[in-house]
């Protein structure tokens, strides 16, 4: 075989070494930004459902509600609104996850409405004697299970242990 042949094939296997190397990379490359994104778009999800959760701890609105019941409603409606409008970009990263995922985001969205509509039931009654007291004991329950949903959804999309108040109460 003549050299210069032998030097065209080398050429040519080189060339095609290089593209096959460069299309893998750049697949690689594609593959890894979403996944990158996606897990950032999740965190950003759980970030705001977690600020929204620590705002809707019963204690502090329903002692508002002994002091000033209506400032205490207006937050309780407040709370209530921006769950409704953080619902839908939660269902969206509920729909786009895994299985595991998406059955502890249906527990956390179930029992968090369940939360923030049992707070602001107390709050409605807090001027009731008879009946506030067992209010505010459903919506700490309401709330405690909640925090037991939120922290098994955490899990579920970390993959790991996390240590909230849930995993203090439970043990």
């Amino acid at each position: 075989m003549p050299g210069w042949v032998a030097a065209v094939l080398t050429f040519g296997v080189g060339i095609v070494s290089g593209l096959v190397i460069a299309f893998a990379s750049t697949v690689f490359n594609a593959w890894f930004q979403e996944r990158r994104e996606t897990r950032k778009r999740r965190h950003g999800v759980l970030a705001r459902l977690h600020l929204l959760f620590e705002e809707a701890k019963p204690e502090p609105v329903l002692f508002l509600a002994g002091i000033d019941q209506e400032r205490a409603q207006r937050n309780g409606d407040d709370l209530w609104r921006r769950w409704r409008e953080f619902r839908e970009s939660f269902f969206e990263f509920q729909f786009d996850a895994p299985a595991p995922v998406q059955r502890a985001a249906k527990e956390a969205a179930t029992h968090l409405t369940l939360s923030i509509q049992a707070t602001r039931n107390a709050i409605n009654e807090a001027d009731d004697t008879d009946t506030a007291p067992a209010l505010k004991k459903i919506a700490e329950q309401a709330y405690n299970v909640a925090s037991d949903c939120i922290y098994d959804l955490d899990q579920a999309v970390t993959g790991r242990k996390l240590t909230l108040d849930a995993e203090r109460r439970r043990s």
